[in-house]
């Protein structure tokens, strides 16, 4: 397995209500590594299942493809959330809760 990082680029907007000006950053890149990841595992192989914790409904066209080669996608998302797209294409949705997201987050 091998860790691949997208970038995180600052950017700044100003409150309409305010005026006040609040600093954030935005991640690049990400969206499109991951559907990457997906597809050419897929062909190659690599997996059965992918976990896919996104609501982009983006992804759509790569869930479709790599469905098409034999594989499931279990998406997870938050309880609530309108699945959409994305969510009538995976196999499965997993809901999960802020108390599940903070019992798996390290220490």
């Amino acid at each position: 397995m091998t860790l691949r990082l997208g970038i995180l680029v600052k950017r700044q907007r100003t409150c309409p209500a305010c005026g006040g000006i609040e600093q954030y950053r935005l991640e690049k890149g990400v969206d499109v590594m991951l559907a990457i990841e997906m597809v050419s595992g897929a062909v190659e192989d690599k997996y059965d299942v992918a976990y896919l914790l996104a609501l982009d409904a983006d992804y759509s066209p790569t869930v479709r493809y790599v469905r098409e080669r034999g594989k499931k996608v279990f998406l997870v998302a938050p309880k609530g959330s309108p699945y959409g797209t994305l969510g009538r294409v995976c196999n499965v949705t997993i809901p999960i809760d802020q108390a599940t997201v903070t019992e798996c987050q390290a220490e």
